[in-house]
């Protein structure tokens, strides 16, 4: 586990910060990784870290990836790692792959006996817990 220092002081100073939530601030160095602080104080690292790796477990879109923390008066901020996506479909399609669908030269994509033709914004709608769901009409299943 990385210490990355105090809370408030990354909080006040920090160049690299692109954006601010409400429950955590993300920062990034690279250009292929995101990393997020959680605002909120944990008593014990070992607990987030469980509660990551079951959240992970459940089918999450871009996992993240506990790596750290900061500290302040009262406690630690975990902080995360993940991967960074330049557009929906880079996230999308790297999803694709995990979940066994395999790309084909001037076909698409194909997982089993399924075909998905074209990979865009306008196929793909997120159920209630952010999962993509395909709703290509030119998805074709016998």
């Amino acid at each position: 586990m990385i210490n990355f220092g105090d809370y408030e002081e990354f909080k006040n100073s920090n160049e690299n910060v692109i954006g601010e939530g409400t429950h955590c601030i993300v920062w990034s160095d690279s250009p292929e990784y995101v990393y997020k602080v959680d605002k909120s104080i944990r008593k014990s690292l070992d607990e987030q870290r469980e509660l990551m790796e079951k959240k992970n477990r459940t089918g999450v879109i871009a996992p993240l990836e506990l790596i750290g923390y900061m500290t302040s008066e009262r406690g630690y901020h975990p902080v995360y790692k993940q991967k960074r996506y330049r557009t929906l479909e880079d996230l999308v399609i790297d999803w694709m792959k995990d979940k066994g669908w395999k790309k084909v030269e001037k076909w698409g994509y194909v997982k089993g006996n399924q075909f998905l033709c074209d990979v865009r914004p306008c196929n793909i709608a997120l159920d209630e817990n952010f999962n993509p769901i395909i709703i290509d009409m030119n998805l074709y299943d016998k």
